[in-house]
């Protein structure tokens, strides 16, 4: 009989130096995770591609492999376009907490949702679906350097799976560094970068102190739907600042 084959040990995250206490996460500004972000005409960003990563601000567009920093504010992110070619315009629809949408209502028993659509699709006698549907994503809100402001970093559906494992990892989004990084995945004749999410180690208190107005700006705007990013950069929303 053979050996069994061991397996290899698993990563875990680095354990904070001096835990914040809930008193002072949320004189920080940390705590509601289901809100909005601020709009901005030119909204910097952390864009996924096959392999690697690529920053992507008003100076142009930089390449890396990865990049490290604090997620500073997070949440999910659904949207649907009635069209294929939306020609960069908003969405027809959009969710910043996969409960309620901004025109079609409860996501729960949208028309348009994925599985109402495989559901028509089968009642068809067809294997999949040919329309047009809502997109699940999370957008992450990540400061790299305090003096540069957050970036958007929209994690695509086929990463989501990985942001999951990872936030199961570790105490709070803010309370260490995290290292962003794209590998190639081939599924079949398809090839798309998959997010990857490495802690690595506490951030520092200092830097909590720095990036907590930019946080705290982000909560209050849980109810400004017309600033989210991609409303924002289609003119939709005046323009504002951390």
């Amino acid at each position: 009989m053979s050996a069994k084959k061991k397996e290899a040990p698993k990563k875990s995250a680095p354990k904070e130096e001096a835990p914040l206490t809930a008193e002072e996460m949320a004189a920080l500004g940390y705590g509601n995770d289901k809100s909005v972000p601020l709009g901005g005409r030119t909204w910097p960003k952390i864009r996924v591609e096959k392999t690697g990563l690529s920053i992507v601000t008003d100076k142009g567009t930089q390449p890396t492999l990865s990049t490290d920093g604090i997620i500073v504010h997070h949440h999910p992110y659904r949207s649907y376009y009635a069209t294929k070619d939306p020609s960069n315009a908003p969405p027809d629809c959009f969710s910043v907490d996969g409960i309620s949408g901004s025109r079609f209502g409860a996501c729960g028993t949208c028309t348009y949702s994925f599985d109402a659509a495989m559901q028509r699709a089968r009642a068809a006698g067809q294997t999949k679906t040919t329309e047009q549907t809502c997109k699940e994503a999370h957008n992450l809100y990540v400061v790299r350097d305090p003096a540069e402001g957050p970036l958007l970093l929209k994690v695509p559906t086929m990463s989501l799976k990985n942001l999951k494992a990872f936030f199961g990892q570790i105490t709070h989004h803010a309370a260490i560094i995290t290292r962003f990084a794209s590998k190639l995945v081939r599924s079949g004749n398809v090839e798309y970068g998959q997010l990857t999410f490495e802690a690595l180690r506490p951030a520092p208190r200092e830097l909590l102190v720095q990036v907590a107005p930019m946080a705290k700006n982000l909560q209050l705007t849980a109810a400004r739907q017309a600033a989210l990013p991609e409303r924002a950069e289609s003119g939709g929303a005046s323009p504002d600042s951390f």
